[in-house]
Order: structure tokens, then sequence, then C-alpha cells
């Protein structure tokens, strides 16, 4: 219409050729075009979603696909702000765009778009760009600041519900993940991980609050302990301050505990004999002999958790306490063994001089690497290095805070390391370990890369326990 106004062409000259191929004319046309330069719109928005959506092969006789065209329209309307494409997650009813469809975005210059490309650039991940793409067409986000964690959950929930066998959408998922990570390379650490979406959407919480809802519809002589339960869970967390991990583990355990009560015990009394009767050997569906069926070798700590529980809400008898299995203790060597010197040698040369292939995407032109003379990502091979120095566990090496845990002094240089651990729970002081090892010093570079690397991470909560809020 531009160039027709302009004087340049006459679109009313076209061949039935063009007109058809562009869409003027024909059982797909798109504008009625008038010899004074007026139109009319003969397929609307939602029409042109039907013939996108279809199942048929709709093409012009020359076996071009109106489809493609369709596509690079609503691309195009979606790039200057005009039109959403719509979500098209199923394969069968989507197809392959030619490359020049992500140049083209890119020359509209929105950033949005733009920081996804460079991740995929500097990563590798033009397929999950690709994906990705169909996913922002769907949105209004154009700018960084546009994207919002509620939006991300409602992607991820139309993803779940949507009609797609379980690789096309691990396909998306893993593209709505890449989509976040993206975000927060280019600055949005106030986004949550797709770790925290998964949380946020199913929490694993749930199930043990529906088992308590269904023991006070199905059993309305234990109606009272719902609130028991409830009250527990909070107990363990706020007055006991036990690790997340830790409650989901009593949690299951209780899970176990009621399925029993609803499945054995639902018509009984709550009574203290009701209880003490889910202990003795001699009856027929006493608890003991139903979790060890049920549980096998897992069964006395699930016992233990339970009789803590029946303590805590006023059941926990003498009887209860003396039928408790007891474990016997087994006496093992330990089967450490401290590596030689020879063998620490070894492992720190070959670390340092000769690691291992890492098939980590990186790029060594985004931060100073010049302490680093190999083409192998370093992030491994400097946190083996630093976890055969530094005597701490495995899950305590990866959540050093790198804000919080390094003290560094004046010099630039590493000084102490902060243990971020629920150990420190009960101290006066946190838990210090002096930097003092020699074959480490290679490690000050690699934090001073790391920072320059990622300058934007996600804040993380790692344990409330610790000594930092968020990591």
């Amino acid at each position: 219409m531009k160039l027709f106004k302009e004087g340049k062409i006459s679109l009313m000259e076209l061949n039935d050729f063009v007109k058809e191929l562009v869409m003027l004319s024909g059982e797909y046309q798109i504008l009625d075009i008038f010899e004074d330069g007026k139109y009319k719109i003969k397929l609307n928005y939602l029409d042109l979603i039907n013939i996108l959506l279809s199942n048929e092969k709709i093409k012009t006789k020359t076996g071009y696909s109106y489809k493609h065209l369709i596509d690079r329209f609503f691309i195009e309307q979606w790039a200057k702000g005009k039109l959403l494409y719509p979500l098209i997650l199923n394969n069968k009813k989507s197809f392959q765009r030619k490359a020049d469809f992500e140049f083209l975005m890119r020359e509209y210059n929105i950033p949005v778009v733009n920081a996804l490309y460079n991740y995929a650039k500097l990563y590798d991940k033009f397929p999950l760009f690709i994906n990705a793409v169909s996913i922002l067409l769907a949105t209004n986000w154009r700018y960084i600041t546009n994207v919002k964690n509620e939006d991300l959950l409602k992607v991820k929930e139309l993803i779940e519900n949507s009609d797609l066998n379980t690789a096309q959408e691990i396909c998306y998922e893993n593209s709505l993940n890449f989509i976040v990570y993206a975000l927060i390379e280019s600055g949005r650490v106030d986004l949550k991980t797709p770790y925290e979406f998964t949380n946020e959407l199913f929490p694993k919480e749930l199930l043990f609050y529906k088992k308590v809802e269904e023991l006070a519809e199905k059993c309305s002589n234990f109606y009272p302990l719902k609130k028991d339960f409830i009250e527990y869970i909070a107990y363990l967390d706020i007055k006991e301050q036990l690790a997340k991990s830790t409650i989901a583990i009593k949690r299951s355990h209780l899970i176990t505990f009621i399925d029993y009560l609803i499945e054995k015990k639902c018509n009984c009394t709550l009574l203290q004999k009701t209880f003490d009767d889910m202990f003795n050997f001699m009856k027929e569906d006493n608890f003991i002999n139903y979790i060890a069926e049920l549980k096998g070798k897992r069964s006395n700590s699930i016992i233990k958790d339970i009789a803590v529980f029946l303590g805590y809400i006023g059941y926990l008898s003498p009887y209860i306490k003396k039928m408790i299995p007891k474990e016997r203790k087994k006496i093992k060597e330990t089967p450490r063994i401290p590596f030689s010197a020879d063998m620490m040698r070894d492992l720190v040369d070959i670390l340092i001089n000769r690691p291992p292939f890492e098939p980590t995407k990186w790029s060594k032109e985004k931060a100073d690497i010049n302490w680093w003379r190999h083409d192998v990502y370093p992030v491994l091979p400097m946190m083996i290095l630093l976890h055969l120095y530094i005597p701490i566990r495995g899950s305590q090496i990866r959540n050093l805070c790198r804000k919080n845990s390094f003290l560094i002094n004046n010099e630039g240089k590493i000084e102490k390391i902060v243990i971020n651990t629920d150990k420190n729970r009960n101290r006066d002081y946190l838990q210090e370990i002096p930097f003092v090892f020699g074959g480490l010093e290679i490690f000050n570079d690699f934090l001073k890369w790391h920072k320059e690397y990622y300058p934007n991470l996600p804040l993380y909560e790692y344990d409330k326990n610790s000594p930092f809020g968020k990591i």
C-alpha cells in the first residue's frame, strides 16, 4: 500500500500469480483494493489465525505456502508492536522458519530479542533460541523490564496443560528456562530460576496438605489431628529451624502415617489406647509391621519420626517408647584413606596443566582469561581444585556465596573463606578457613574472572540457617 500510494506500483496491474501469492486475490484474499487507493479488509486477525492453525496444507497453485506468508506477516506486526502471534506449541501445526526470520526481528532492535540472541550466540543454543522466539511472539515483552515472574509462570502452565508429548513439553520448558537465564545474564537478577518455577507451580508441600484434608474428611474421629499436623510442620520450620530438605523427609514420613490411619484405623476413636495398639506387635494391623512391609530398611527412621510427632501432640506413652524397634549399631571401619602426597600432586597437575575436556559452551573473549591457557571451561577444574584443599563437604563448596564467602584483603587476594552452612546455626562466630594453601593461588584469578564473566547472578535462598540471607 505504501508503494502504491507513492505511485511506484499499481496493485491493480499486478498479474494473477503475484496477486494470489501475496493474498490480494483468490480464496484467501486479505484486502479488496480500489482504484482510488482505498481498501477493505476481507480477512481479519482470527481468520488469519484459523488458516495458520489449520491442519490442511493450504498452498497457491505454484505450491507456495500461505502459512509461511501469514507467519512472516505476524512476526513483522509483532515486531512493530501491533499484533500478538498465537502461541503454537504443537509441532504438528508449527513449521520450520528460515534463518532470515531471526534476523528480521533483530532488525527492529527489540531489546528482549537481542538479549536472547546474544545468549544463544555466546553459548551455542540456537535450537532453544528458535523455540524461545515462538514463546516470545505470543507475549508483549519488548523490553527486558517487561518480563514478570507471574507471566513466566503463566506460560509454564500453558505448556504443561497443552496437548504435548513428553519430549515436546521438555523442549518448550527448556526454551522457557533459556529465556530466564538469558534475561538473568542481561541483568534481571529479580527473576526466579527454573528450579523455583517448579516449586512455585508444583509445591511438594501440596500433597501433604491434601493428605491432611483427606484424613479430616474420611476419618471424622481423627479430625482434631488436622491442626496438629499443620502446626507440627510449622514448628519444625520456625522453632526447630530444620533445613528444608530435612522437613521434606519428615513430611513424607507423616504422609505415610496418614495413609496408614486412613487405611487401617479410620473407624477408631482418638484415644491413647488407639495409638498404643498401633505399636502393639500382637495386633494384626499394627503400624510397625505395616511400615516394615511398605518401606523395608527405611522403616525404623519413619517409626522414630512418627514417635517424635506423637510426642509433640501428647500421645507418646511409655508403652510406645518401649515398643519402638531398637537398631543394632554396626561397628564399621572407615574405608576412607587419605590421598598420598604423590596422588595429590598428580591431581593438582592435571587440573591446572592438562584439565580434561568439559563440553560447556563459553566465550574466552567475554572476560580476562590470561591466567588460564586452556580452551577448557575453567569452572569445574577450579571447583575440584578448591575441594581438594578445603576440608568441607561438596555441597558446602557448591554453595559458597561469591559475595560473602570470600574475604578479600587490601591486595585483592582471598584471605579467608566463610563457610555457608547450617552448622553455623548455634555458633557465636562464623566458621572460617584461612586461605593459606600453597597451590591455590590460581583461585584468586579465577574468582575475579567469574565476577567479570557472570556480572549478574540470581539470588538463591540456600538455607535459612546459613549466615547469609540469599547467596
